[in-house]
């Protein structure tokens, strides 16, 4: 570790939370099980040291690169202050391919979000997972969560059903929204460190 390293960490505006993506490298977050598992690729980088800047991925395989897309907000330490998944309408609302909008959603959610408030969304990751008739798979020794009478405010603008959800958490500020028009439309979830 070099001193300017020391001293830009120090200096960053992203305060460092334990566990999650935010507030990581650039290089961790892209070792991380959740960007892996998914096969990300950077598909636009506008980032710099010492400026900060976004960068755009997507999943590799075909069959959901065009229905994906994830964005990260790097401060000027080239640490992630934001990070965005956005999501084709479409592609959550279809019977046979929406089960794999669900468990990038609730995967994302996970993984972005650190572990202070990891406990907060605990709720809404699972209504992404398991409130739908699709077969889930689950470890022999993990039980169905209890899921809340009706949808949250939250997982109703996951469903489409409601415009926009906002939270404000320890560490972070968790919003969902729907975005564009007809074919266009789609669901962005962004977590943002304060």
């Amino acid at each position: 570790m070099t001193l300017w390293t020391t001293i830009r960490d120090r200096i960053t505006p992203t305060r460092v939370a334990r566990g999650g993506l935010l507030s990581t490298t650039i290089e961790t977050a892209q070792k991380s099980g959740f960007f892996t598992w998914f096969a990300f690729v950077r598909t636009t980088d506008h980032a710099a040291s010492g400026l900060g800047g976004t960068i755009t991925f997507r999943p590799s395989g075909p069959k959901f690169h065009d229905l994906v897309e994830m964005q990260w907000t790097l401060d000027p330490a080239l640490r992630i202050s934001a990070m965005e998944l956005v999501l084709s309408r479409a592609f959550i609302d279809d019977a046979r391919e929406g089960i794999y909008a669900r468990d990038i959603s609730k995967s994302f959610l996970r993984a972005a979000t650190p572990d202070a408030d990891r406990t907060a969304l605990g709720e809404l990751a699972n209504e992404f997972e398991f409130a739908h008739s699709h077969p889930v798979i689950m470890a022999a020794s993990q039980e169905r969560p209890q899921l809340p009478a009706q949808p949250s405010p939250g997982f109703e603008v996951f469903l489409g059903s409601r415009e926009h959800f906002e939270q404000s958490l320890t560490t972070c500020t968790l919003v969902l929204e729907q975005t564009g028009e007809g074919v266009d439309r789609r669901l962005r979830i962004s977590v943002a460190a304060h």
